[in-house]
């Protein structure tokens, strides 16, 4: 891919439009990348494949962007005692920041970088116990814990509320 990249490089002068650009980052960094004996920072879409999930030697896999392990991948990490925190959960403070954005504007009241921080830490916080809990309890990974709390939220709302039109 690298022999591909140089010559769109030289015809075009952009990286845009380069379709095999996560394939040769991949490829470039894979053995940097899955080195890291700590921690894992995933944040390519399928990033991490059954083909190379056996070489991530991290003891935790932190997913930053949306579905960078596969399903296959997934299974050999657990077998392998690999922690991995959910796209899911590693990626809400996003959501929940927009959401403080939103309720500020509603009210016309703004926080400062310091509340908003103290209230984000609060939430992220409390997710990730409540996703641990059920973790320890139903002796499941993380990610399906999630699910858990999350079908779980959606049918007590429904319960509580009833579906509407």
């Amino acid at each position: 891919h690298l022999k591909y990249f140089n010559k769109h490089l030289k015809e075009t002068l952009t990286l845009r439009y380069f379709q095999h650009l996560a394939l040769l980052v991949t490829e470039m960094f894979l053995d940097n990348l899955f080195n890291h004996k700590k921690a894992l920072r995933s944040e390519l879409n399928k990033f991490v494949t059954e083909r190379n999930a056996r070489h991530v030697q991290a003891k935790l896999v932190v997913e930053a962007a949306n579905a960078p392990i596969t399903v296959e991948a997934d299974e050999i990490l657990r077998s392998r005692g690999v922690v991995v925190i959910p796209d899911i959960l590693a990626n809400a403070g996003g959501v929940v920041v927009s959401y403080f954005e939103w309720v500020q504007g509603l009210a016309s009241y703004f926080w400062t970088e310091q509340m908003v921080n103290s209230r984000l830490e609060e939430i992220m916080r409390g997710a990730y116990c409540s996703v641990r809990n059920i973790a320890d309890t139903q002796r499941c990974d993380l990610r399906t814990a999630a699910y858990l709390l999350a079908v779980g939220r959606v049918a007590e709302a429904t319960r509580v509320r009833g579906i509407f039109p």
